[in-house]
């Protein structure tokens, strides 16, 4: 009855992943190394498992050069006066159990190291399209009223060159670089709309042809530095925008000069002008280090325009302008 979000190879060689329950390294053979597991939500998990002191796991977990852990977990928090509609922007405000992303880093004991919390970070009353979604419903049933999803992070990874970690938050559709010994934001790469003072600041500028990414997945640093990630390409715009939706995805690749403070788009594949294809949830992009091409994993299309009638492509394309398969 569970089911595996995540899995990846560590330096050891071993494999670690995330199910429903918590996390776990297991070597070639599937012998369980260690376990660990959110505390305030699993009171009875034993045997090899360690207990971290967070409501959740969820999504991806990633391991750090110094061997310890990056994982997502959420928070509850009610906030007075928040935005009731995606469409309507004079839509009467109300009360509401908001849920936030945290990224959490711990040690192999499930000791928590760092804990960057997106609700102080970030601008909670910022919505993107599905924040009033009640995703996380069944987690928190003492949200009588439901919750809303506002951020719904769905990885992080680290950038070692400054001591940084980099999150994925599919609905603000961004892109955020957090200092790890300061915990203060050092940009967001996104659509600028609805960032006001003082997240504004920290906005990253594009340059040359460009487009941002909408509900994107699995960002990740090639070997040249440069961003690699999936772009679902949900809605292509944000609320109150009125012009209509235009989806489609692709994988991206961007450069960040952060002294700058500039982003430009080095490559791209999918989309109009190139194969148009969407995925409106799931997705990955990984660059092959051997031959430098790039594989992408098409995780959430429809069949037949039927949403409960899913199915995945996996396309490996050259890193070329235009890319082949």
């Amino acid at each position: 009855d569970k089911s595996i979000s995540d899995f990846r190879r560590m330096a050891n060689g071993n494999l670690l992943f995330m199910d429903t329950t918590g996390a776990s390294e297991i070597n070639m053979l599937g012998n369980v190394v260690q376990s660990w597991h959110p505390r305030r939500r699993d009171e009875t998990a034993g045997g090899f498992s360690a207990p971290v002191n967070t409501d959740l796991f969820h999504h991806e977990i990633y391991e750090t050069l110094s061997g310890n852990f990056l994982v997502l977990t959420t928070e509850l928090r009610h906030l007075p006066s928040y935005p009731a509609s995606e469409t309507d922007f004079g839509a009467p405000l109300a009360d509401a159990d908001v849920i936030g992303d945290a990224v959490v880093e711990f040690n192999r004991y499930g000791t928590i190291l760092g804990w960057w919390s997106l609700l102080d970070l970030l601008d909670p009353y910022r919505i993107g399209f599905d924040s009033l979604s009640g995703f996380w419903n069944g987690e928190y049933a003492e949200a009588s009223g439901g919750t809303k999803d506002w951020s719904h992070a769905n990885a992080v990874i680290e950038d070692p060159a400054d001591d940084s970690v980099i999150v994925s938050i599919r609905h603000q559709d961004a892109l955020a670089k957090i200092d790890r010994k300061t915990g203060k934001l050092i940009w967001i790469l996104g659509n600028p709309d609805g960032w006001n003072l003082p997240w504004n600041r920290y906005l990253l500028s594009p340059e040359g042809d460009f487009q941002w990414p909408y509900h994107q997945h699995a960002p990740r640093f090639t070997p040249n530095g440069t961003i690699l990630l999936f772009d679902n390409g949900n809605h292509r715009r944000r609320p109150f925008d009125q012009r209509p939706d235009d989806n489609y995805s692709r994988a991206v690749e961007y450069a960040v000069d952060a002294k700058r403070m500039t982003v430009s788009q080095v490559w791209s594949f999918g989309g109009p002008n190139d194969e148009d294809f969407f995925s409106d949830a799931l997705g990955d992009a990984s660059w092959l280090p051997i031959t430098g091409n790039v594989l992408i994993t098409d995780g959430a299309r429809v069949s037949s325009g039927v949403p409960a009638n899913r199915w995945a492509r996996i396309v490996e394309v050259t890193h070329t302008k235009p890319a082949e398969k």
